[in-house]
Parts: structure tokens; C-alpha cells; sequence
């Protein structure tokens, strides 16, 4: 890929089907797994839990893990992100629920059949900002969950780290991600490995 000016933004309709996107805020948890992301499937059950945790209830999910790299992805001048998918899966097929779950704070999840094809395997941040950010963990994947909510939820953070009961990943935080500056995301997963170096060193592989 031709190398692209580390300063960019994500776009966001302002008309059409997709023009509602602008009352839902996008966050993600940021975790860790030894296994394969592709392995990480929650059900609603797990995902409404771990939202609720964090004062959420209407809101719209999925419950597979994204690698950061994808998080960004681009199709020739189009910059996409798993958010604008998820959101346009619904938009597309049901766009009337869309409104009630924002209105009626009522959950939208979208489960695995509907939520694979959505997550593109085709990184779009500029090489620039890849380079610039090492957040790579020895024996261990980082890893997003992405979800949308209305733009009037309060949250709460997390009081601590959540981990699966078989140990096989661990969730430690939420952050917002910024479509003006998505640079922010990468400097999160820095900021997670920078944590586990030196507070949770039970977890590091030598």
C-alpha cells in the first residue's frame, strides 16, 4: 500500500440509511487472549453482562473479537471500521429496530452468521502509525470488542479486569474511540501493554 499521511479521520454519513449513526458513540473493551481471536465468540448473554457492568443497556454489539489492525480497514478510498458495519448490517435489514433500541434503550446484537463477513481482514492504518505504536505482547493477541451506544449513555468504568472462567482471555478495560482522531486506539494498546509490564508481570512470557 502506498504509504498514506498518518493524519486522517474516519467519515461519517451525514445522509441516507447510514445518517443515524451520528446519535450512536463508539467504544470498545480492550483484552487479551492466548488463543485465536477467531475463537472468541460471546453470546448475548456474555456480551449484555460485561456492557451492564459498565451502565449499559441499550446498545448495538457483536460477540467477536476484532484485531486492532483491522480496525481500520480500506476499500480503494473508502475507510471503514467494524462500528459503520455493524451499524450498516442493521441499517440495511432492519432499520426500523435501529430507533427503538435508541428510543426504548433496548439491546441490538447481532450474532455470529450475521457478524463474520463484517470484520474485514484488511488493515487501512497508514504504516506510519503502525510502526510508530509496538503494542505486541508476547504470547498473547490483543484484541477489541466493538460496540455502539445512544449518544445520551452515561458510563461507568470498570472496578476491574474481567477474565473469562477458563482463563482465556481477560478484559481489563472500555475506551471511546474517536473517529476524528483514531490514532487514540493504537495509543491504548500501548497503554495496555505498558500495564501489564509493570502491574500484572504474572502475566508475562518470557
Amino acid at each position: 500500500m502506498e504509504e498514506q499521511s498518518q493524519y486522517f479521520t474516519v467519515h461519517i454519513p451525514q445522509k441516507g440509511p447510514m445518517a443515524g449513526i451520528a446519535n450512536w458513540k463508539h467504544y470498545y473493551f480492550l483484552g487479551i487472549t492466548r488463543g485465536e481471536l477467531d475463537s472468541i465468540n460471546l453470546n448475548f448473554q456474555q456480551v449484555s453482562g460485561l456492557l451492564n457492568m459498565i451502565g449499559v443497556n441499550s446498545f448495538i454489539a457483536t460477540g467477536l473479537a476484532v484485531d486492532p489492525i483491522y480496525a481500520i480497514n480500506r476499500t480503494q478510498e473508502t475507510i471503514a471500521t467494524p462500528w459503520l458495519n455493524m451499524y450498516a448490517v442493521l441499517a440495511h435489514y432492519q432499520s426500523d429496530i435501529i430507533n427503538v433500541a435508541y428510543q426504548e434503550k433496548k439491546p441490538l446484537f447481532l450474532p455470529e452468521e450475521w457478524s463474520r463477513g463484517l470484520f474485514s481482514k484488511n488493515s487501512g492504518w497508514p504504516e506510519s502509525l503502525t510502526k510508530k505504536h509496538d503494542y505486541q505482547l508476547n504470547g498473547y493477541q490483543m484484541f477489541i470488542l466493538p460496540f455502539l451506544v445512544p449518544d445520551h449513555t452515561e458510563l461507568v468504568d470498570l472496578t476491574q479486569s474481567m477474565k473469562a472462567p477458563d482463563g482465556s482471555m481477560e478484559v481489563f478495560w472500555f475506551s471511546y474511540f474517536d473517529t476524528t482522531n483514531p490514532e487514540r486506539l493504537l495509543s491504548d494498546l500501548v497503554s495496555l501493554k505498558s500495564f501489564i509490564l509493570e502491574q500484572r508481570q504474572e502475566l508475562i512470557i518470557q
